[in-house]
């Protein structure tokens, strides 16, 4: 996870150098100097061949003393991204990235049932978080049939979307799976997913009648257990909702949902 960050830092630091050369080539020569009298600041324009203390910057040239600071600031930090980049360059080139977590992976079949590991790799603890068994929501004889791309049965066609997803962008899923909310007992979000990264849970509510009262009424519910047990709405738990003139947005979803993707 850290070599992913620094990577993503990397990346920051090196477009922000790049757009640092850009400006600063446009701006002027010289430094600016500020001295402090009777409280009011007067502006210097300490350049090449200039004695000291400097040009003096009148009020209506301050746009010179601005640009001045600006490049004063954009100068200190070009050295102070050039000495990260340095440090992050050096460190990704001696890491191994999850070399730790690998010393499991490497192990034959047969030493890992004998093994208990501090560390997993994300494909071992993909494993280990999907091969934990759950008894799910059953369903009506005469409930409608409608199945994902995984070849299991859920409740609806927008379910059928959002499942499908999941798998496109290879996010680890479990449908229906229960959840113990305390003063009230087991509910069953319509999924649970795994954000590898983060190595955290994170549940999946559609509200698909939102039109209905005694169904919005449900919701309300819902979500109030579930801020009370400490689960965050848009953090801990997302919802996607619909009614029937407002069907189910499928580019909201996979705006959402893009940002959890595990590949």
């Amino acid at each position: 996870m850290y070599y992913d960050k620094l990577s993503d830092r990397k990346a920051l630091l090196e477009d922000t150098l790049k757009k640092i050369s850009k400006e600063i080539k446009d701006l002027p020569e010289g430094n600016l100097r500020i001295d402090a009298r009777n409280g009011h600041p007067q502006y210097y324009h300490v350049a090449e061949g200039v004695s000291y203390p400097g040009s003096y910057i009148p009020k209506k040239d301050h746009a010179l003393a601005n640009s001045l600071a600006q490049k004063k600031y954009l100068s200190s930090l070009e050295k102070e991204i050039t000495t990260e980049l340095s440090l992050i360059d050096r460190f990704l080139d001696k890491i191994k990235p999850n070399a730790p977590e690998n010393v499991y992976s490497k192990l034959n079949d047969s030493r890992k049932l004998m093994v208990s590991p501090f560390l997993l790799s994300d494909e071992e603890y993909i494993k280990k978080w999907e091969s934990e068994p759950y008894i799910g929501k059953s369903f009506d004889e005469d409930a409608p049939y409608y199945a994902t791309r995984k070849g299991e049965q859920v409740r609806s066609k927008s379910e059928v979307l959002i499942a499908n997803l999941l798998l496109d962008y290879n996010i680890p899923y479990k449908y229906e799976c229960p959840v113990y909310i305390r003063d009230h007992g087991l509910i069953y979000p319509d999924f649970k997913i795994l954000h590898v990264k983060e190595r955290r849970e994170i549940y999946i509510e559609h509200n698909g009648m939102m039109d209905n009262p005694e169904y919005a009424k449900g919701f309300f519910w819902k979500q109030l257990h579930y801020i009370k047990n400490g689960y965050i709405p848009g953090t801990d738990v997302i919802m996607f909702f619909e009614t029937k003139e407002c069907p189910l947005d499928i580019r909201v979803v996979e705006g959402i949902l893009a940002t959890y993707r595990n590949n």
